[in-house]
Protein backbone atom coordinates (compact mmCIF):
# COMPACT_ATOMS: atom_id res chain seq x y z
CA UNK A 1 0.00 0.00 0.00
CA UNK A 2 1.26 2.84 -1.26
CA UNK A 3 -0.47 5.78 0.74
CA UNK A 4 0.24 7.02 4.60
CA UNK A 5 -1.58 5.06 7.01
CA UNK A 6 -5.07 5.22 7.64
CA UNK A 7 -7.26 6.11 10.42
CA UNK A 8 -10.16 4.05 9.19
CA UNK A 9 -11.55 1.00 10.68
CA UNK A 10 -12.17 -0.79 7.70
CA UNK A 11 -12.08 1.78 4.54
CA UNK A 12 -8.94 1.00 2.81
CA UNK A 13 -7.72 -1.91 5.13
CA UNK A 14 -7.39 -3.60 1.79
CA UNK A 15 -5.87 -1.40 -0.86
CA UNK A 16 -4.90 -2.19 -4.01
CA UNK A 17 -2.96 0.25 -6.62
CA UNK A 18 -3.09 -0.70 -10.23
CA UNK A 19 -0.79 1.16 -13.17
CA UNK A 20 -3.00 0.39 -15.89
CA UNK A 21 -6.72 -0.87 -16.27
CA UNK A 22 -9.76 -0.62 -17.40
CA UNK A 23 -11.59 0.53 -15.00
CA UNK A 24 -11.45 0.49 -11.28
CA UNK A 25 -14.97 -0.40 -10.70
CA UNK A 26 -14.70 -3.16 -13.36
CA UNK A 27 -11.65 -4.28 -12.04
CA UNK A 28 -12.99 -4.33 -8.45
CA UNK A 29 -16.15 -6.30 -9.93
CA UNK A 30 -13.79 -8.73 -11.45
CA UNK A 31 -12.23 -9.56 -8.09
CA UNK A 32 -15.54 -9.27 -5.76
CA UNK A 33 -17.06 -12.17 -8.53
CA UNK A 34 -14.04 -14.22 -7.55
CA UNK A 35 -14.13 -14.26 -3.92
CA UNK A 36 -15.84 -12.22 -0.72
CA UNK A 37 -13.43 -9.38 -0.87
CA UNK A 38 -13.41 -7.85 3.00
CA UNK A 39 -15.59 -4.19 3.02
CA UNK A 40 -14.18 -1.51 2.16
CA UNK A 41 -11.50 -3.32 -0.53
CA UNK A 42 -10.32 -0.55 -2.73
CA UNK A 43 -9.00 -0.62 -6.11
CA UNK A 44 -7.10 2.64 -6.98
CA UNK A 45 -5.19 3.20 -10.53
CA UNK A 46 -2.54 5.81 -12.06
CA UNK A 47 -4.92 5.34 -15.82
CA UNK A 48 -7.94 4.10 -16.80
CA UNK A 49 -8.47 2.22 -20.54
CA UNK A 50 -11.97 2.46 -20.17
CA UNK A 51 -13.11 4.79 -17.27
CA UNK A 52 -16.42 4.56 -16.38
CA UNK A 53 -18.82 7.68 -16.24
CA UNK A 54 -22.28 7.96 -15.36
CA UNK A 55 -25.16 6.55 -17.85
CA UNK A 56 -22.57 5.35 -20.19
CA UNK A 57 -20.34 8.21 -20.40
CA UNK A 58 -16.83 7.25 -20.15
CA UNK A 59 -14.42 9.63 -17.88
CA UNK A 60 -11.08 10.28 -19.22
CA UNK A 61 -7.58 10.94 -17.60
CA UNK A 62 -4.27 11.91 -17.97
CA UNK A 63 -2.02 9.02 -16.45
CA UNK A 64 -0.76 9.59 -13.37
CA UNK A 65 -1.99 13.30 -12.34
CA UNK A 66 -5.82 12.54 -11.17
CA UNK A 67 -7.34 10.38 -8.26
CA UNK A 68 -9.24 7.00 -10.11
CA UNK A 69 -10.55 4.72 -7.43
CA UNK A 70 -13.46 2.56 -6.27
CA UNK A 71 -14.30 1.18 -3.07
CA UNK A 72 -16.19 -2.22 -2.00
CA UNK A 73 -19.25 -1.98 0.39
CA UNK A 74 -21.90 -4.02 1.72
CA UNK A 75 -24.73 -1.50 2.65
CA UNK A 76 -27.20 -4.36 3.48
CA UNK A 77 -28.82 -2.05 5.72
CA UNK A 78 -30.30 0.12 3.12
CA UNK A 79 -33.90 -1.19 1.46
CA UNK A 80 -33.42 -0.50 -1.93
CA UNK A 81 -36.05 2.48 -1.86
CA UNK A 82 -33.72 4.14 -0.01
CA UNK A 83 -30.46 3.39 -1.63
CA UNK A 84 -30.17 7.16 -2.75
CA UNK A 85 -28.79 7.80 0.30
CA UNK A 86 -25.58 5.97 -0.42
CA UNK A 87 -25.55 8.86 -2.57
CA UNK A 88 -25.87 11.26 -0.93
CA UNK A 89 -23.09 9.79 1.93
CA UNK A 90 -20.55 9.69 -0.51
CA UNK A 91 -21.27 12.61 -2.33
CA UNK A 92 -21.03 14.73 0.18
CA UNK A 93 -17.84 13.20 2.07
CA UNK A 94 -15.87 14.07 -1.43
CA UNK A 95 -16.87 17.49 -1.37
CA UNK A 96 -16.32 18.12 2.15
CA UNK A 97 -12.80 15.99 1.22
CA UNK A 98 -12.33 18.95 -1.84
CA UNK A 99 -13.11 21.70 0.57
CA UNK A 100 -10.34 21.66 2.29
CA UNK A 101 -8.09 22.20 -0.48
CA UNK A 102 -10.31 24.97 -1.68
CA UNK A 103 -11.16 28.64 -0.89
CA UNK A 104 -14.41 28.13 -3.18
CA UNK A 105 -17.49 26.24 -2.01
CA UNK A 106 -17.19 23.03 -3.70
CA UNK A 107 -20.93 22.07 -4.98
CA UNK A 108 -22.76 18.68 -5.40
CA UNK A 109 -24.51 18.46 -8.73
CA UNK A 110 -27.00 16.18 -9.20
CA UNK A 111 -26.69 13.35 -9.39
CA UNK A 112 -23.41 12.40 -9.14
CA UNK A 113 -20.48 15.46 -10.14
CA UNK A 114 -18.50 17.84 -7.90
CA UNK A 115 -18.44 21.30 -9.16
CA UNK A 116 -16.44 24.65 -8.58
CA UNK A 117 -18.42 27.44 -9.88
CA UNK A 118 -19.80 25.73 -13.50
CA UNK A 119 -16.63 24.34 -13.76
CA UNK A 120 -16.67 20.28 -13.20
CA UNK A 121 -14.03 18.80 -10.74
CA UNK A 122 -14.73 15.17 -10.44
CA UNK A 123 -17.64 12.83 -10.29
CA UNK A 124 -19.26 9.77 -8.67
CA UNK A 125 -20.24 6.10 -10.38
CA UNK A 126 -22.19 3.80 -7.93
CA UNK A 127 -22.86 0.67 -8.90
CA UNK A 128 -25.21 -1.81 -7.00
CA UNK A 129 -26.44 -4.90 -6.56
CA UNK A 130 -29.27 -6.11 -5.28
CA UNK A 131 -30.71 -9.18 -3.03
CA UNK A 132 -34.53 -8.97 -2.47
CA UNK A 133 -35.46 -5.86 -1.12
CA UNK A 134 -31.92 -4.33 0.13
CA UNK A 135 -28.84 -3.62 -1.64
CA UNK A 136 -26.45 -6.61 -0.67
CA UNK A 137 -23.26 -5.03 -2.84
CA UNK A 138 -21.85 -1.59 -3.42
CA UNK A 139 -18.61 -0.44 -5.80
CA UNK A 140 -18.33 3.23 -5.32
CA UNK A 141 -16.05 4.53 -8.05
CA UNK A 142 -14.55 8.49 -7.42
CA UNK A 143 -13.06 9.94 -10.53
CA UNK A 144 -11.53 13.24 -9.36
CA UNK A 145 -9.10 15.83 -11.01
CA UNK A 146 -6.55 16.89 -9.21
CA UNK A 147 -3.28 17.63 -10.55
CA UNK A 148 -4.55 17.77 -14.63
CA UNK A 149 -4.22 20.88 -15.99
CA UNK A 150 -4.98 20.44 -19.79
CA UNK A 151 -7.88 18.65 -21.05
CA UNK A 152 -9.27 17.26 -24.17
CA UNK A 153 -11.40 19.75 -26.29
CA UNK A 154 -14.86 17.88 -26.40
CA UNK A 155 -15.12 18.10 -22.39
CA UNK A 156 -17.11 20.69 -21.54
CA UNK A 157 -16.34 22.58 -18.41
CA UNK A 158 -13.09 20.25 -16.87
CA UNK A 159 -11.09 21.76 -13.95
CA UNK A 160 -8.80 20.38 -11.51
CA UNK A 161 -8.03 21.01 -7.77
CA UNK A 162 -4.59 22.20 -8.85
CA UNK A 163 -5.67 24.97 -11.25
CA UNK A 164 -8.82 26.34 -8.72
CA UNK A 165 -6.21 25.99 -5.71
CA UNK A 166 -3.01 26.91 -7.45
CA UNK A 167 -1.55 23.90 -5.49
CA UNK A 168 0.06 20.35 -6.19
CA UNK A 169 -2.08 17.74 -4.88
CA UNK A 170 -0.21 14.80 -3.00
CA UNK A 171 -2.37 12.41 -4.50
CA UNK A 172 -1.73 9.66 -1.58
CA UNK A 173 -1.90 12.16 1.32
CA UNK A 174 -5.28 13.02 -0.35
CA UNK A 175 -6.41 9.56 -0.94
CA UNK A 176 -5.54 8.84 3.01
CA UNK A 177 -7.46 12.25 3.28
CA UNK A 178 -10.85 11.12 1.24
CA UNK A 179 -10.81 7.08 2.76
CA UNK A 180 -10.96 8.66 6.00
CA UNK A 181 -13.96 10.81 5.64
CA UNK A 182 -15.71 8.39 3.55
CA UNK A 183 -14.92 5.70 6.48
CA UNK A 184 -16.44 7.65 8.88
CA UNK A 185 -19.50 9.09 6.79
CA UNK A 186 -20.56 5.25 6.08
CA UNK A 187 -20.93 4.53 9.74
CA UNK A 188 -22.41 7.30 10.63
CA UNK A 189 -24.55 6.48 7.33
CA UNK A 190 -25.31 3.07 9.38
CA UNK A 191 -26.08 4.99 12.25
CA UNK A 192 -28.62 7.30 10.97
CA UNK A 193 -30.55 4.15 8.97
CA UNK A 194 -30.71 2.17 12.13
CA UNK A 195 -32.04 4.66 13.78
CA UNK A 196 -34.23 6.29 11.73
CA UNK A 197 -32.19 9.45 11.79
CA UNK A 198 -31.31 10.86 8.10
CA UNK A 199 -32.16 14.17 8.15
CA UNK A 200 -29.15 15.61 8.90
CA UNK A 201 -27.31 13.72 5.86
CA UNK A 202 -30.51 15.02 4.10
CA UNK A 203 -29.96 18.83 5.02
CA UNK A 204 -26.29 18.47 4.64
CA UNK A 205 -26.71 17.67 0.83
CA UNK A 206 -29.39 20.23 0.29
CA UNK A 207 -27.11 22.44 1.69
CA UNK A 208 -23.72 21.26 -1.00
CA UNK A 209 -26.83 21.13 -3.58
CA UNK A 210 -25.15 22.69 -6.70
CA UNK A 211 -28.38 25.89 -7.88
CA UNK A 212 -30.33 24.85 -4.65
CA UNK A 213 -32.87 27.19 -4.73
CA UNK A 214 -31.79 29.26 -7.56
CA UNK A 215 -33.65 30.19 -11.44
CA UNK A 216 -31.89 28.41 -14.29
CA UNK A 217 -32.80 27.07 -17.60
CA UNK A 218 -33.07 23.26 -17.86
CA UNK A 219 -33.34 20.46 -20.78
CA UNK A 220 -36.31 18.87 -19.20
CA UNK A 221 -38.18 15.63 -21.56
CA UNK A 222 -36.13 17.67 -24.49
CA UNK A 223 -38.02 21.17 -23.73
CA UNK A 224 -36.22 24.26 -22.45
CA UNK A 225 -37.74 25.31 -19.13
CA UNK A 226 -36.88 28.00 -16.26
CA UNK A 227 -36.70 26.49 -13.03
CA UNK A 228 -35.75 26.14 -9.37
CA UNK A 229 -34.42 23.38 -7.36
CA UNK A 230 -36.62 22.57 -4.66
CA UNK A 231 -35.44 19.18 -2.84
CA UNK A 232 -34.65 15.21 -3.55
CA UNK A 233 -37.33 12.87 -2.87
CA UNK A 234 -36.83 10.17 -1.26
CA UNK A 235 -35.67 7.85 -4.03
CA UNK A 236 -33.88 10.32 -5.08
CA UNK A 237 -35.57 12.43 -8.05
CA UNK A 238 -34.78 15.63 -8.84
CA UNK A 239 -37.67 18.38 -7.49
CA UNK A 240 -37.83 21.39 -9.36
CA UNK A 241 -40.38 24.23 -9.68
CA UNK A 242 -41.23 25.47 -12.82
CA UNK A 243 -43.73 28.09 -12.67
CA UNK A 244 -46.96 26.49 -10.72
CA UNK A 245 -45.02 22.70 -11.45
CA UNK A 246 -43.47 20.92 -9.76
CA UNK A 247 -41.51 18.23 -11.55
CA UNK A 248 -39.96 15.06 -9.99
CA UNK A 249 -37.03 14.07 -12.58
CA UNK A 250 -35.74 10.85 -13.18
CA UNK A 251 -31.52 10.96 -14.21
CA UNK A 252 -31.96 11.06 -18.38
CA UNK A 253 -35.15 13.65 -17.80
CA UNK A 254 -33.57 16.43 -17.40
CA UNK A 255 -30.49 18.43 -18.26
CA UNK A 256 -28.29 21.32 -17.28
CA UNK A 257 -27.84 24.54 -19.26
CA UNK A 258 -24.46 25.93 -18.16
Amino acid sequence: MKVIALHTLFTGKNFLDEEKIHSTNSRLAELSAEKRLPEGTVVRASYQESGKGYSGNTWESEPGKNLLLSILYYPVFLPVHRQFLLNQMVCVAVASTLQGYLKETCKIKWPNDLYVDDQKLGGILIENTISGSQLSQSIVGIGLNLNQETFPAHLQNPVSLKMVSGKEIHLDLFTANLLENLDAAYLKLQAAVAYQETGALQTDYMGLLYRSEELHEYIYREQRVKAKIIGINPEGKLLLQAGNRCLACNFKEIRYVI
